[in-house]
């Protein structure tokens, strides 16, 4: 196979694959309150009908926990570390961790899953 002939199928793969993939993203924030008190987290939930895996993490944060069903799901003690985690089928609240001396902390989270044809 040429070189020409392999770099179009590479081509045709990642469309492909970038065609029957969805993503999902969720949203959060933190704002410290007084003495440790009346912190104020901010997310808006999401759905997911099937599972789904993290792909991409953003945010000036140090790391981050994951809610369903009014309990924590996962803890992560840094973004990275949450890459490649599978959430099954449900409702999801995200928040991240504050960092030392930081007053506030903002987390988004993509999610990807393959459609059913």
């Amino acid at each position: 196979m040429t070189l020409q002939r392999m770099g179009l199928v590479l081509c045709f793969l990642f469309f492909s694959i970038g065609i029957n993939a969805q993503t999902i993203k969720i949203s959060s924030t933190q704002t410290r309150g007084n003495n440790g008190m009346n912190a104020e987290l901010k997310c808006r939930p999401v759905k997911i009908t099937k599972a789904a895996t993290i792909i991409k993490v953003e945010g000036d944060c140090l790391g981050l926990w994951i809610v369903r069903a009014d309990k924590v799901t996962h803890t992560f003690q840094s973004n990275k570390k949450a890459l490649g985690t599978v959430l099954e089928p449900g409702t999801y609240y995200i928040y991240p961790n504050l960092k030392a001396g930081k007053n506030t902390a903002s987390v988004t989270v993509t999610m990807s899953y393959e459609k059913k044809e």
